[in-house]
């Protein structure tokens, strides 16, 4: 489907000013840095519509080999947290069917690139979480943390609002791997260097290889965007998510319309933004804490697999908060942070796991089968073939 749309859409807003500021112009062009340069797009995308000219397929190569990579990894991922059953069809449909993900699995921009650096790490952190403590002696401890460091890099490089999620799961990752963030200060232990050889070095220099020549172009100015308010974002997620069929795009200026007053859109808006995606949060906070709370003989992969997803997407939405206040960086529009998704996805499901297991009962796990069918549905009546919701002409 996502190739479908590369082939038969036309060319979206944000889509053309890509191609006219930095592949229709000079080498310096690529490197120069702007927020809508989603750098490893446009390094890819150049010399694509080099070779084979431009059109709206070529243009869109890069992210269709995001969409792919993407779609492979979120499989292998959900199959390894949750085995062959229903979960897994469930979890990979709320992953693969979200609208605003399908949406950018074919645009020309650089966010399915950063979708799939982020779930391949998530993929390497999951094999990686059965294995106990982090043992430097371990050939598939040091692939796994070497191939997720870079992994983390490319995302970033892609989107640069991937530093919220990558620095969260690397920050989760570590206190899971070691113990604790404590040891890190240990400088002088053997696995202590052998874990920042592996898990910090290659991504910071794959990061610094790819991104130095637009870093030291950057200002924070340029990170200012309209959404100064926590609730201006949180409609946003929510709309694209779970009313995309039946909303526009609100935040976004070129001819949206919000909906009407009193309308059941915008009560549905308010619902969502205020209750439903706050007790998400809460959801998976809970599963966390059961999580550290785990008793010494309980399965110690499962919990530790909910701490490092779980404790990512509690850790995103804080951090956040935390630059809004500390550096003034306004909230992102839901396109800014498509890391929500598999975040809070994967973190949901685990945190159920989590409940479900402590407290078992055929009805809870009945009532959450019957949510995540609900959200899958929602999400297959938004299948759009036909135009972007984002910025659409």
């Amino acid at each position: 489907m996502a190739a479908y749309r590369a082939k038969v859409q036309p060319i979206a807003h944000d889509e053309a000013l890509t191609y006219e500021w930095f592949l229709d112009q000079g080498v310096y062009e690529v490197l120069r840095y702007n927020a809508a340069n989603h750098v490893l797009q446009t390094l890819l995308a150049k010399p694509i519509v080099k070779i084979f000219g431009v059109s709206e397929f070529t243009l869109r190569v890069p992210t269709l080999t995001g969409a792919a990579i993407y779609l492979i990894a979120i499989y292998f991922l959900c199959r390894r947290l949750f085995g062959d059953g229903l979960v897994l069809v469930l979890s990979t449909a709320m992953l693969a069917w979200n609208p605003q993900v399908m949406d950018f699995m074919a645009a020309a921009r650089g966010y399915s690139l950063g979708l799939a650096g982020l779930s391949v790490a998530m993929y390497a952190f999951a094999r990686l979480a059965s294995r106990g403590k982090f043992d430097p002696d371990d050939k598939e401890w040091r692939w796994g943390c070497a191939a997720a460091s870079i992994s983390l890099a490319l995302a970033v490089a892609a989107n640069f609002t991937n530093i919220v999620p990558a620095t969260c799961l690397a920050l989760s990752f570590t206190a899971v791997a070691l113990g604790g963030i404590a040891p890190l200060l240990r400088f002088r232990e053997r696995a202590i260097r052998e874990y920042a050889k592996y898990f910090f070095l290659p991504g910071l220099a794959a990061g610094f290889c790819v991104l130095w020549p637009f870093l030291i172009q950057a200002r924070l100015a340029q990170t200012k965007i309209q959404l100064d308010k926590a609730s201006d974002a949180v409609r946003d997620i929510f709309n694209a998510s779970f009313l995309y069929k039946w909303t526009d795009d609100v935040f976004n200026s070129l001819g949206a319309v919000p909906s009407a007053a009193g309308s059941w859109q915008e009560r549905a808006t308010e619902l969502g933004a205020n209750f439903l995606l706050p007790l998400l949060f809460c959801f998976v906070l809970a599963g966390l804490i059961l999580a550290f709370r785990a008793p010494a003989d309980s399965e110690k992969r499962q919990s530790a697999e909910c701490r490092i997803f779980a404790g990512a997407a509690i850790g995103s939405v804080l951090l956040t908060v935390l630059l809004h206040f500390a550096t003034k960086i306004n909230y992102p529009f839901s396109r800014y942070c498509l890391f929500v998704v598999p975040l809070f996805t994967i973190g949901g499901v685990l945190a159920a796991r989590e409940i479900s297991s402590r407290f078992p009962s055929l009805l809870l796990k009945g009532a959450g089968l019957l949510l995540a069918a609900i959200v899958v549905t929602d999400y297959a009546l938004s299948v759009n073939v036909k135009s972007f919701r984002y910025k659409r002409l």
